[in-house]
C-alpha cells in the first residue's frame, strides 16, 4: 500500500456500511428485487429507445415507491448506475430507502448544511460528503451503484482530491508543532473555536492544551503541549470530555468541505461521477420549484443552477413523476384509498390477491408484522405476502399485478422513515463538573452572592503561583473572581427567562430574601407533601397486571431501537405498575427525547390491566397531536383512544362523556376540559400531565386530589423547581431521558426581534436551504397578519400559513395538517405552538419579540 492509500483510507467507508454515512443503504429489508417484477416489455422499450433519440425522457403517472422501481429497472436494462435528484434531502432520502427496499444498496449525499446550526456546518453532512468523495475517487469496486441527493447537495462544492490529501497532518509525540499555524488553518477553513470541544468541526486552546474535532474522525483529539514540542496525543470522548486512548503517532485529515457556492476551488459531485450514470430526476416540478427558490436567494445560486442543468444536459436523464409524462405514462396507481386501517382494507386487498395481484405489505418490525397478519386473518383475508421492511409511499400497478403498501399507510398514520440502528454521538445532560462548560454571557448562581454573569477566565496571581479565576459580575457592574479550585461555589443558572433577569447585588438583601422565600415553600410544601403521600399510603391498588405477552408485543412494534434511558424508564415503569403502591412518578427529557412514547407504554399497561387513562395537556393543538400519537401507537390493539378539546365536535364530544362511565373508552386525551365535572370514569387509572407547571393552581389543586388516589405520571422539558425538589427529595420518583435518540437533531430557536431582516433571512433561509420548517413565534393576534406580509416580502419563495387561539377549531387544525405534512414551511403562530408541537423536518423556531414572551 502506498503512502497516499494509506492516508486517503482513513476516509474509506466499509462496503459493510454503504459508503452511506447515515445508514441508509441497509436500512429494511428488501421488500421485492426489482428484477423479479416484470415491467412491461413495450412501454420498457418505448422508453429506452426516447431515452437513446433525445438523451432525456419524461416518464409520468408513477406513484410512490413504483418512482424508485422503474428506476431500478431502467438502469439495469442500461447497466448503469444511478444519480437521483431531489427536490430536499427529505426527499433523497426518501427514495434511497425505496430503492434499497427493491434490491438497490443507494447512498444518499447530504448538502452540508442538512443540520446546519446558526449557519455553522454540519458534521454529520460534511463527514457523508467527505467519504462518498473518496468513495467515487477510488477504485471501480468501491463506487456506489446509486446516489441520491438534493439539489442544493449537488450545487455545493466538495474539495478536489489534491485538496483532500493535502489535509492530511501527521501529529507526532516529541516533535514541534506550530499551534498558532494550525489554528490558523483550522479556522480559515471552516472550524470554530469554543471553550469546549462537543461536536466535529471544532477547535478549543487552553493554555498549553489543544483539542480538535476533525471532520472526518469519529473521535476528538487533544494534544498536550510542553512548550512547542507535543508532549501527549489522546482521543477522548467528548460527552464526558475524558480520554479513551493514548497514541505515539497520529494521522488525522482536516478537511472540512464548508466552502459556499460561490466556492470555485472546489468540484461538484458530477465531475466524479461515471458520465454514462442515468441520472434520475424525482418530480421535476417540485425540483424546478426549488431551483427557482435559490435562483432568487443569490445569483451565485443562479449561476451555480446554470452549470448544474448544463452539465445535466450531457448526461442520459429520466424524469418521473406523478403527473402525466410527455414521452410515455405508465399505469401505475396511489393506495390512498386503502388508508381506512388494517380490518376495512383487508376484504379489497383480499378481492386483488384473489385476482392475480401480488400484494405486498411492509411492516416495520417483526412485532407489526405478527399484529398484521393475525389482523388479516381475523377479517378473513388470504394470499398477502407481509413482509418486512420500509416503503416511503406504496403504489398499485395493474399491468404489473402488483400492490405494494406499507402497514403505516393501511393504518392512516405517518409511520417511521426506517429503524435506526446506526451509531450516533450522544449529548448527555450532566451537571457543571468543569469552569471550561461555561461560556462568556452564561448566567451563573454563586452560593452565597446570588445571580451573576459568566465573563470568562482570568489568570491571576495566588499565594506563591498563578491560577484561572472564574470572572463573574453582579449587579452595578461588580466584578468578583472566584478561583478554579472553589468551583463548587459557582453553578450554572438553569430557571426560565435569560436576558430579562436582574443580577444580585454584592452584599444585598435580594438573594437572601429569595432563599427565605423559598425555605418558607418548602416548610408549606411539606405540609402538602405529608397529606398527600399519607393517603397514597394508606391506599393500595391491584398490580396493573393483564396479558403481559400483549405488552411485549407492543413494546416491539416500536419502530425503532430505544436508547439506554428509554429502555431503563421502561423498566422502571414496569416495576412501579407491578406494585400495589400507585405509581407517581416525574419523567424529564427535551423534546423529541421518547418522553411521549414512555407515556404510551404506561397507557397500555394500565388499559391491559383492567384500567382507564386520562392523558391532560395544556394546549389544543398538542392535545391533537398526542391524540394523533396515542391513536398510530394503539392502532393494531382493541384499545378507544378519544379526544376532549376545543377542537372536539359535539358528537364526539357526547360520545365520549357517554362512553366513559361504561368503560367503552380506554384512553382519553385533551386539555382541562377532562377536568370538568361532566367528566366521568369507570375506573380511571393513571392520569399523564404534560407539562404540569402551564396548568393554573384551581388545576394543580385537582391534580393534587388526583395524586392521592390514581397513578401520576408527569411528563417535562423543564421541570419547574418545586417539582424537581419534590422528585430529588425521594418523595416522588423521577425518570431522565439524557440522551437524545441516534439521528435526531435538536430543535434551534433564535430569540430575536422582527425589525432584524437580516436575521430573519437568514434563518429562514438556512432551514428551506436543508428542506426544513420554521416556526415563527409572534404574541399578538392583531398584528399576526401585518408580521406574516412582512416576511412574505423578506423571503419571498418560502410558503406561509398563519395560526393562532383566536381561529375557529376546523381551520386552526387544517392548518396545523398541512404545516405537519411538509405544505407549509412557515407557520406564523401565537404561542398555541411553543409547546413542541411533533413537525419532521421543523427544527428552527424564531421568537419575534423575547420580551414579550418573557424571556
Amino acid at each position: 500500500m502506498t503512502d497516499r492509500d494509506a492516508r486517503m483510507s482513513l476516509l474509506e467507508t466499509s462496503e459493510k456500511e454503504g459508503h452511506s454515512g447515515e445508514g441508509v443503504s441497509g436500512a429494511g429489508a428488501v421488500l421485492l428485487s426489482h428484477r423479479s417484477v416484470t415491467f412491461p416489455p413495450d412501454d420498457q422499450a418505448r422508453i429506452l429507445r426516447a431515452l437513446g433519440r433525445k438523451g432525456s425522457v419524461s416518464v409520468g403517472n408513477v406513484w410512490g415507491g413504483a418512482q424508485a422501481l422503474v428506476s431500478a429497472q431502467l438502469a439495469a436494462a442500461l447497466d448503469r448506475p444511478i444519480l437521483a435528484l431531489a427536490s430536499s434531502d427529505g426527499e433523497a432520502e426518501a427514495f434511497a430507502l425505496d430503492l434499497a427496499a427493491f434490491g438497490v444498496p443507494s447512498v444518499q449525499f447530504p448538502s452540508r448544511d442538512a443540520g446546519a446550526r446558526r449557519g455553522g456546518a454540519d458534521a454529520a453532512s460534511i463527514r457523508a460528503r467527505l467519504q462518498l468523495a473518496q468513495a467515487l475517487a477510488g477504485p471501480p469496486e468501491s463506487r456506489p451503484r446509486a446516489i441520491c441527493a438534493s439539489v442544493q447537495a449537488l450545487l455545493q462544492p466538495i474539495p478536489r482530491m489534491r485538496d483532500l490529501e493535502a489535509e492530511f497532518v501527521r501529529l507526532r509525540t516529541g516533535e514541534v508543532l506550530d499551534v498558532r499555524a494550525l489554528l490558523e488553518r483550522l479556522v480559515k477553513a471552516g472550524y470554530t473555536r469554543e471553550p469546549l470541544v462537543e461536536e466535529a468541526g471544532q477547535v478549543s486552546l487552553r493554555g498549553d492544551i489543544l483539542d480538535l474535532f476533525p471532520f472526518a474522525s469519529e473521535e476528538p483529539i487533544r494534544i498536550e503541549m510542553f512548550e512547542e514540542e507535543v508532549e501527549s496525543l489522546r482521543l477522548f470522548d467528548p460527552a464526558e470530555q475524558r480520554s479513551v486512548s493514548t497514541h505515539e503517532e497520529l494521522e488525522v485529515c482536516l478537511a472540512s468541505d464548508a466552502g459556499g457556492v460561490e466556492d470555485s476551488s472546489g468540484i461538484s459531485l458530477l465531475d466524479l461521477v461515471d458520465p454514462s450514470t442515468l441520472c434520475v430526476r424525482i418530480e421535476p416540478l417540485r425540483i424546478d420549484e426549488r431551483g427557482n427558490a435559490l435562483k432568487v436567494q443569490s445569483a451565485q445560486h443562479e449561476r451555480a443552477l446554470m452549470v448544474l442543468e448544463r452539465s445535466l444536459s450531457e448526461r442520459p436523464v429520466l424524469e418521473v413523476q406523478s403527473l402525466p409524462g410527455e414521452d410515455a405514462s405508465l399505469d401505475t396507481r396511489s393506495v390512498q384509498g386503502l388508508s381506512s386501517g388494517v380490518a376495512a382494507s383487508a376484504p379489497e386487498l383480499s378481492r386483488l390477491a384473489d385476482a392475480g395481484t401480488r400484494v405486498v405489505v411492509a411492516c416495520l418490525t417483526e412485532a407489526e408484522r405478527d399484529r398484521v397478519s393475525a389482523q388479516f386473518e381475523k377479517a378473513g383475508a388470504a394470499g398477502l405476502e407481509l413482509v418486512v421492511g420500509f416503503v416511503s409511499r406504496g403504489f398499485r400497478a395493474p399491468p404489473w399485478d402488483l400492490l405494494v403498501i406499507g402497514s403505516h399507510e393501511l393504518k392512516g398514520t405517518l409511520g417511521a422513515r426506517k429503524r435506526v440502528n446506526a451509531r450516533a454521538h450522544q449529548h448527555k445532560v450532566k451537571a457543571l463538573q468543569s469552569f471550561f462548560e461555561l461560556r462568556p454571557g452564561d448566567l451563573v448562581v454563586h452560593a452565597v452572592h446570588g445571580l451573576a454573569r459568566y465573563q470568562g477566565l482570568k489568570r491571576m496571581q495566588r499565594g506563591a503561583g498563578e491560577e484561572e479565576h472564574l470572572h463573574l459580575v453582579f449587579a452595578g457592574d461588580v466584578a468578583l473572581y472566584v478561583p478554579a479550585s472553589r468551583i463548587d461555589m459557582v453553578q450554572r443558572y438553569i430557571g426560565a427567562g435569560g436576558s430579562g433577569l436582574t443580577l444580585d447585588k454584592i452584599g444585598g438583601q435580594s438573594f437572601r430574601k429569595r432563599k427565605e422565600k423559598v425555605e418558607q415553600g418548602l416548610f408549606d410544601l411539606a405540609s402538602e407533601l405529608i397529606e398527600v403521600q399519607a393517603k397514597r399510603q394508606l391506599r393500595k391498588r391491584p398490580a396493573w397486571g393483564g396479558d403481559q405477552e400483549l405488552v411485549r408485543q407492543f413494546l416491539d412494534e416500536f419502530p425503532w431501537d430505544d436508547t439506554e434511558d428509554q429502555a431503563e424508564v421502561t423498566e422502571d415503569m414496569a416495576r412501579d405498575m407491578a406494585s400495589e403502591r400507585p405509581m407517581d412518578r416525574l419523567l424529564c427529557g427535551d423534546v423529541g427525547f421518547g418522553k411521549t412514547e414512555m407515556a404510551v407504554r404506561a397507557a397500555f399497561r394500565v388499559v391491559n390491566g383492567g384500567g382507564q387513562v386520562a392523558v391532560l395537556v395544556p394546549t389544543t393543538v398538542l392535545a391533537e397531536q398526542h391524540l394523533a400519537t396515542f391513536r398510530s401507537r394503539m392502532a393494531d390493539f382493541p384499545i378507544t383512544v378519544r379526544g376532549l378539546s376545543r377542537y372536539t365536535s359535539a358528537k364526539e364530544r357526547k360520545e365520549t362523556l357517554e362512553g366513559l362511565p361504561l368503560g367503552h373508552v380506554d384512553v382519553v386525551v385533551g386539555t382541562h376540559r377532562i377536568l370538568s365535572k361532566d367528566v366521568q370514569f369507570k375506573r380511571l387509572g393513571l392520569v399523564i400531565i404534560d407539562e404540569e407547571q402551564r396548568f393554573g393552581v384551581t388545576h394543580k389543586e385537582h391534580f393534587k386530589k388526583l395524586r392521592a388516589n390514581v397513578d401520576m405520571l408527569t411528563l417535562t422539558a423543564t421541570p419547574i423547581p418545586r417539582t424537581l425538589h419534590m422528585s430529588l427529595s425521594g418523595v416522588r420518583d423521577i425518570s431522565a431521558l439524557n440522551a437524545p435518540p441516534p439521528g435526531r437533531q435538536e430543535i434551534e430557536t433564535v430569540l430575536g426581534y422582527r425589525e432584524d431582516d437580516a436575521e430573519v433571512q437568514a434563518a429562514f433561509r438556512r432551514e428551506l436551504n436543508r428542506g426544513g420548517q420554521i416556526f415563527y413565534l409572534h404574541n399578538r393576534v392583531t398584528s399576526i397578519e401585518a408580521v406574516c406580509a412582512h416576511l412574505r416580502d423578506l423571503v419571498p419563495e418560502a410558503r406561509y400559513a398563519i395560526g393562532h387561539g383566536q381561529m375557529p377549531a376546523a381551520e386552526l387544525r387544517e392548518v396545523m395538517t398541512a404545516f405537519r405534512e411538509g405544505e407549509v414551511d412557515v407557520l406564523v403562530a401565537t404561542t398555541i405552538i411553543e409547546n413542541g408541537v411533533d413537525v419532521p423536518t421543523a427544527n428552527t423556531i424564531f421568537i419575534d419579540d423575547a420580551d414579550h414572551f418573557g424571556l
